[in-house]
Formats: structure tokens, C-alpha cells, sequence
């Protein structure tokens, strides 16, 4: 009975209540999609990334040059500049306070550099970036697979290949791609699986990444100049928590420098991990900002004009309220009337306006760049926005209706 009763008043009020409507269907389509670009780049940034970079450093070497005192000269193909590389990763080794060094061609978290290739598997295809690496990188940055020990797929990567739970899911649907071979494209190299590595991305703010680790072809390097050593091997270790202090980095490139040099190689820097990731994380947020500004501003208007329009639908029927007080209606009585007809008016526009929001999905102009677009993508987003909507509705007509409710009947007499 008191449903009827609210759409009878809905129905009388039907001139004012239609534009309501109209506003109600545009703001709720409007803030669909605002509240799923907010949710997913929440849900995106909350997201483990996979590896932990605390307590981690990048090594920076230099080159010595032919003009520079000091020079050493070597035979072409000389495998003496590999040797003097791998020196410094093994005094690296020896610090008392160094946890593990891992050596690897643009494999650090938050590198700019990429390498990447497709590889198949029977008929299905992916994109990858290639981490090409030794077993400590998995002990370095704590990447670990299902049971969460990184030593599993350090393990691992001393008997073959090592992929993401991405490229897992698209070339092993539904089943483990242990034990499985893939192929790159040319077909010309056949790689065993041997491990799986959780969910990993690149940064906070991208999708889960597809990676093949691929382990470090020595035999290669050591044929390599000393300036392409340079420019494409990348040395990288954990610090032990106790040790890994503020001023750890200046103080451990002073008390090694002498140390960390071999042939032509000398130190040249120490770099926390974090300052790459606040690099990587500043060219997101210059973009990130911009955006979410313009979405918060749209939201904060959606919600002052909600509130608005019911606060002055409601302070138009003062005459009405008190009127109803003065032949015995209750405070409560008055307040839940003013608020499920606010109820009602939501739910009329926000049906049809959920309709448009799944054509936008239904003719792919949600934006993908975060998230897949999903059934549980848009019934997350539906339910967030429908509760906004509900607070913003209960809120624009229960303090109103609320101080209305408070007239004299004898006022409510003057006003009819």
C-alpha cells in the first residue's frame, strides 16, 4: 500500500518529477563510467606487482676509455671484459651485507628498456618481453611462483624456462605449462617450462605482463665488447634489512669504490631500486592526475546537483509536509515518504541509463588499457554506482525533509 501511495504522488507531481528523471538518467550514465574508470584504476594500482624491490640496488659502471689513463687493451673477442664483469658481481657476493647480486640484460623492475618476441604454443600466440637473467634474480626481487618461495624458480631456471602466469593463461588455458615446450617465432629455438611465476606487472599502474625468462647465455657475453657489456648487462642486489639504511648507497659506493673495479670497468654509481620506480611512477601520475581530477570534479558536481534538486523539490512541498503533520502524520512517517520517493525516481532513470552504459560495453568503447572488460568489471562498477547514487538521493531528501518535518501545524495551516 505505501509503495502505491508514493508512485500516486510520483504520478501527480509528474511535470516537476520528469525532470528530475531526465537528470537523474543522465547523471547515473555519466557516473557509471567515471566510477569505472576510478574502480578500475583502484583495483589496478592495489594489485601486487609481483616482485619487491625494498632493500634492492642497481650497480652503475663506467668504461674506461682508449684516451684515459689506464687503458687496458684486450684481443678481439677477448672473453677478459666478461671475466672483469663477473669479478664485480662476485666481490658484490662477498659483502657482508649483500644478500644476493643478480646479473641480466635489462631485467631490473621499473627499466625502461624492453626486449620482446612472440613465441606459440600449438596454435595460440603471444606477445612477450624477454628478462634475460640468472637464478639469484628470483631470490633479489622475492619473485615467486604458486607456493611463494622464490628458491623454487631460482631452482627452475637452472633446468630450463621460466613464464608468467600471463603467458601461462594464454598458451596453456586451463592447464599448468610445467613440463610443456614453447617456440619462438622463427621457430628456430624449442624452450621447456620449468616454472611459473605469479601475477607480475611492470608498474603499479599497468595490466598483469607477459614475460619469458630467459637464463644468461655466458657464451655469448663473453665474446661481447666491453661497451656493449655496458650498455646491455644491468647488475642488481639486496642489501640485508639491517644493513639497508638511509645512507646506504653513498656510503657503500665510497667504501667500495676501489674494489668494484676490474680491467676497464670501475663504479661510477649506486642507485636504489626506488628511484626508478618514483621515475617510472611520476610519468603515470603526470597523466593519472589530469584525468582523475576531471573525474572527481565531475563527480563532486553530480553530487551538488543531485542534492540541490531534491533539497528544493522537498522545501517546494513545506505546505504539503506540514499539512500531513497537522491531520496526524508522524515525523517518521514523513521522512521515509520523502525518501522512498526518492527511492523510486532513482530507480525509473537508472534502469534505462544502465541499459546505455551495457551498450557502451556491447559496442567496446570502455577503455581496456587497466582491465579486461568483464561481467564482474560492470557489476562491480553498477553496484558502486548505484550505491552512490542511493547515499547522494538519501542524503538530498532525509535533512530537508527532516527540518520540514519540524513545522508548527498551525504554520502548516498559514501556508495552505
Amino acid at each position: 500500500m505505501m509503495i502505491r501511495h508514493l508512485f500516486k504522488l510520483i504520478w501527480t507531481q509528474r511535470r516537476f518529477n520528469l525532470w528530475i528523471v531526465l537528470e537523474l538518467f543522465v547523471v547515473s550514465a555519466l557516473m557509471w563510467y567515471i566510477v569505472d574508470f576510478l574502480s578500475v584504476l583502484t583495483i589496478t594500482a592495489s594489485t601486487p606487482t609481483g616482485f619487491h624491490i625494498d632493500n634492492t640496488y642497481k650497480l652503475t659502471l663506467a668504461v674506461r676509455q682508449k684516451n684515459e689513463n689506464g687503458y687496458i687493451t684486450y684481443e678481439e673477442d677477448s672473453p677478459e671484459p666478461w671475466l672483469n664483469m663477473q669479478r664485480i658481481a662476485e666481490r658484490l657476493r662477498q659483502h657482508p651485507d649483500i644478500e644476493g647480486v643478480s646479473v641480466g640484460s635489462w631485467h631490473f623492475p621499473y627499466c625502461r628498456s624492453n626486449m620482446s618476441n612472440q613465441f606459440w604454443h600449438d596454435t595460440l600466440r603471444v606477445n612477450a618481453d624477454i628478462l634475460t637473467v640468472t637464478p639469484d634474480y628470483f631470490r633479489v626481487f622475492r619473485v615467486a611462483g604458486s607456493d611463494g618461495n622464490p628458491e623454487t624458480l631460482a631452482q627452475a631456471m637452472t633446468e630450463g624456462y621460466v613464464i608468467s602466469s600471463a603467458v601461462e593463461e594464454r598458451l596453456f588455458p586451463g592447464s599448468s605449462a610445467i613440463g610443456q615446450t614453447i617456440l619462438d617465432k622463427g621457430d628456430s629455438l624449442e624452450m621447456r617450462v620449468t616454472g611459473v611465476t605469479g601475477l607480475m606487472k611492470r608498474t603499479e599502474f599497468d595490466r598483469p605482463a607477459r614475460f619469458l625468462f630467459v637464463p644468461l647465455n655466458e657464451s655469448l657475453l663473453s665474446v661481447e665488447s666491453e661497451n656493449d657489456l655496458w650498455s646491455s648487462v644491468d647488475i642488481c642486489f639486496r642489501v640485508k634489512k639491517g644493513a639497508a639504511k638511509n645512507d646506504f648507497a653513498e656510503r657503500f659506493g665510497r667504501e667500495m669504490r676501489q674494489q668494484l673495479q676490474a680491467g676497464n670497468f670501475y663504479l661510477s654509481e649506486v642507485t636504489p631500486l626506488s628511484n626508478y620506480r618514483d621515475v617510472q611512477l611520476q610519468k603515470a601520475y603526470n597523466i593519472l592526475n589530469y584525468r582523475i581530477g576531471f573525474a572527481v570534479f565531475f563527480l563532486l558536481n553530480i553530487f551538488l546537483g543531485v542534492i540541490g534538486t531534491f533539497w528544493l523539490r522537498i522545501n517546494k512541498r513545506n505546505s504539503e509536509i506540514g499539512l500531513r503533520m497537522a491531520v496526524g502524520s508522524s515525523r517518521r512517517t514523513i521522512l521515509w515518504q520523502m525518501v522512498g520517493e526518492g527511492m523510486i525516481l532513482l530507480f525509473i532513470a537508472f534502469l534505462p541509463a544502465l541499459v546505455v552504459c551495457l551498450n557502451l560495453v556491447h559496442l567496446d568503447l570502455l577503455p581496456k588499457q587497466y582491465m579486461d572488460v568483464t561481467p564482474l568489471r560492470c557489476g562491480l562498477t553498477t553496484v558502486i554506482t548505484l550505491a552512490l547514487l542511493v547515499f547522494v538521493v538519501v542524503l538530498g531528501t532525509w535533512y530537508p525533509a527532516r527540518r520540514s518535518s519540524r513545522i508548527e501545524p498551525a504554520e502548516a495551516l498559514h501556508y495552505e
